[in-house]
């Protein structure tokens, strides 16, 4: 409760136009989410004065948009913000009781070593990068795999994330922003998304963001150690938080500019009950 008094304190702070729009984006999410599910015979059952009404609330989102110039990406990143600078402190005070279990340890481990050892045959002092990377949950596993605390680097768009984070691990390298703008070209050897690709407006563009901060060669690791189906489930509890599941291995090989080396399990299969979601991809020209 506490922590939703701080989000809705955080977004009563946006300017009026941005509040309502908020109000509206909040309300299209799980509506629009709703109706991708359904089939056109059932879409055709819904009252016409509701599709009407959601229709208005489009419209007078897109006004509002044209008129002030912003993005239904900008609204995501307004919510996630407020939604993890409430819970920073929160989130790495728990991280103390180590309450990660093991099996989501081994497979965390697992991400971060294939991101390091495939960094260091590129480079002997490789940079490697965390996405979305919280209060620096990564850190000892980046450690274990073999990189100085110089050679990791995070970004995360909660600036409460990042004060954690630079308080926890002061010789890292930490950016509070949104990875989508910031110039990164070719510096770094690996990415690594771990529970974060999700949260982000547009994976599939944050992936191709990914490769040109890449250097040729670079890898992208991409772990979610609950799986695909524990995002989907997300997806569906809130759609405003978590628009899109994770991509599938389809999904990945259409996309140019990549080798794929390790696909990613299917949802519910019995792989990811094994394994997790792990996605390695390495940069080709």
């Amino acid at each position: 409760m506490g922590t939703q008094r701080r989000i809705d304190a955080a977004l009563q702070k946006q300017p009026p136009h941005i509040q309502l729009a908020l109000q509206i984006y909040q309300q299209l999410q799980p509506w629009n989410y709703q109706l991708s599910t359904m089939s056109l015979l059932d879409q055709a059952k819904i009252p016409v004065e509701q599709m009407e009404g959601a229709q208005r609330a489009q419209t007078e989102l897109e006004r509002l948009m044209k008129e002030h110039n912003f993005t239904t990406r900008d609204l995501h990143n307004i919510i996630q913000q407020a939604t993890w600078d409430a819970s920073a402190d929160a989130k790495a005070a728990r991280s103390i009781t180590g309450e990660m279990p093991s099996d989501i340890q081994t497979r965390v481990q697992k991400a971060c070593t294939i991101a390091v050892e495939r960094a260091l045959t590129i480079d002997t002092k490789p940079n490697v990068l965390d996405v979305g990377c919280g209060f620096g949950v990564l850190v000892p596993f980046l450690r274990q795999a073999g990189l100085s605390d110089e050679q990791i680097h995070g970004i995360d768009l909660s600036s409460e994330m990042i004060r954690n984070a630079q308080l926890w691990y002061p010789n890292c390298h930490w950016n509070a922003g949104d990875f989508y703008t910031l110039p990164m070209d070719g510096k770094y050897q690996s990415i690594i998304f771990c529970s974060s690709l999700h949260d982000l407006p547009d994976p599939m563009d944050a992936i191709q963001k990914a490769r040109d901060s890449l250097c040729p060669g670079g890898t992208l690791v991409i772990v979610h150690p609950q799986g695909a189906s524990h995002v989907w489930n997300q997806v569906r509890n809130n759609p405003t938080m978590v628009p899109r599941g994770l991509p599938t291995t389809a999904d990945l090989e259409s996309l140019s500019g990549w080798k794929t080396i390790h696909s990613p399990a299917a949802s519910k299969s019995q792989e990811e009950t094994k394994d997790g979601y792990l996605a390695v991809l390495e940069r080709i020209e």
